[in-house]
């Protein structure tokens, strides 16, 4: 359906209009390796560790782009940035432990 929707978008796009489509087509072409790649390392992680210790690590990739928005891009980061980040992390830490009274039980 995808290519379907881009081609008709090209059929109806003004000449200088199809260059930039087709950029952008080669663009998310250029992506599809790098999704596959992540995609066969999660599941590879998932098949060895168990997933309450993978998907924290997961989830901390939302606070930590904040951070690195911070210093690298010179973003502002305001009280829900931190209060998100701070949910996430507690939520992860809170099933983490519960996980280990479990499996000592």
């Amino acid at each position: 359906m995808r290519s379907d929707l881009t081609a008709r978008a090209a059929h109806s796009a003004a000449p200088h209009e199809y260059a930039a489509l087709r950029s952008v087509r080669s663009l998310d072409a250029a992506r599809r390796p790098r999704r596959a790649r992540r995609h066969y390392c999660r599941a590879q992680t998932l098949k060895r560790l168990d997933a309450s210790v993978v998907m924290p690590m997961d989830f901390l990739r939302v606070p930590m782009a904040a951070i690195v928005g911070h210093y690298a891009y010179a973003e502002t980061v305001d009280l829900w940035v931190f209060l998100g980040g701070w949910i996430i992390v507690f939520s992860n830490y809170q099933a983490v432990m519960m996980e280990r009274r479990l499996a000592m039980m």
